[in-house]
């Protein structure tokens, strides 16, 4: 066992130095390659052919191209100010350039090589798992003794993802007890049925709305946004059918304007003929009540004069009766 163990790391030192050798090798022929690249470039710049000879320091030639040439060096820096600050301002980007490229170096984290082929070959057991659940009832178990979210914790869960949306991570320091795995299970098991989610299921059904209606103003070539040239159509193909639709609603809505103010018209018309109906039917009804009333009145004076003429005949005969009784019997007449 010694011996196998012994002849792995012989032969992972011995491949690391391989390496090792190779990557300075490529590292110098790129050096030589990025040397030769800018003295191509600084030819071009100054005018000269390739192999020619180039201007010294001092000649009209070089103080001419001294500017153009922005401080490249052969095999030097091709950093944006060249290699020299010629105000305080150049001097400040440059050191944030270089801050900048210092802290590139920390955003990545490389792993440790894996040298030896048997480690290779037993990583992909150990390392990664592919979400092997080696006992489904102690999953279940575990899962059933999950403590429950209580209101404060759904009231706070509501409130940060109202603000955070699906950064769990963040969600989660401001609940105490709950980890990201809890936070995103409670979200993709409630997501549909909560209330606490209402506005999200609005927000997503006004932007599939949004969705539908521009696809349908560009004929279905519309693949959503983000797309190149939003599904195969140019800005200007966009604009243009946009326009389109727009003139097309602006016509149907004074059309359906115009139908309206015809349809007033008629209203107002019919309104105005039933009120002159009616105005007629009342004048009638009016001329007709003071008619009836007029032959009442005409009626009544006619009962009134017949009565008072009634009544001065009755006087008269009882006056020539009473008349005739004073006077006595008449006279017999003569033989």
């Amino acid at each position: 066992v010694t011996n196998v163990l012994r002849a792995r790391r012989e032969a992972t030192r011995e491949k690391a130095l391989n390496l090792a050798v190779t990557y300075l090798k490529r590292r110098e022929r790129w050096r030589l390659h990025m040397q030769l690249e800018d003295l191509r470039l600084f030819e071009k710049e100054m005018g000269v052919r390739p192999g020619g000879k180039l201007p010294t320091q001092g000649t009209r030639g070089s103080s001419r191209h001294a500017g153009a040439s922005g401080g490249f060096g052969f095999g030097g820096s091709r950093g944006s100010f060249g290699g020299a600050a010629r105000s305080e301002y150049e001097e400040l980007q440059m050191i944030q350039e270089l801050q900048a490229r210092e802290r590139l170096k920390t955003l990545v984290k490389l792993p440790n090589q894996i040298l030896d082929p048997e480690e290779l070959r037993l990583s992909a057991f150990t390392s990664n798992r592919n979400s092997l659940v080696e006992d489904p009832k102690a999953e279940l178990a575990t899962e059933k003794r999950t403590r429950p979210w209580v209101e404060w914790e759904k009231k706070i869960f509501h409130e940060k993802f109202a603000s955070y949306g699906k950064n769990f991570k963040r969600i989660a320091t401001f609940i105490d007890g709950r980890t990201t795995a809890d936070c995103v299970v409670y979200y993709y098991q409630r997501q549909k049925t909560e209330d606490g989610f209402k506005s999200r299921r609005r927000a997503q059904a006004k932007k599939r709305r949004a969705y539908a209606e521009a696809k349908r103003m560009t004929g279905g070539a519309w693949n959503g946004p983000g797309g190149p040239n939003a599904g195969g159509m140019s800005a200007a193909a966009l604009a243009k059918a946009s326009r389109e639709r727009e003139a097309e609603l602006r016509a149907a809505e004074e059309e359906r304007k115009g139908r309206s103010a015809e349809a007033r018209q008629e209203r107002a018309a019919l309104a105005a003929a039933e009120k002159k109906k009616a105005k007629e039917k009342a004048a009638r009804e009016k001329k007709k009540r003071e008619k009836e009333a007029a032959d009442k009145k005409e009626e009544k004076k006619e009962k009134g004069a017949r009565a008072a003429d009634a009544e001065d005949g009755t006087e008269s005969a009882e006056e020539v009766r009473d008349e005739k009784n004073a006077a006595g019997p008449a006279p017999a007449p003569a033989p």
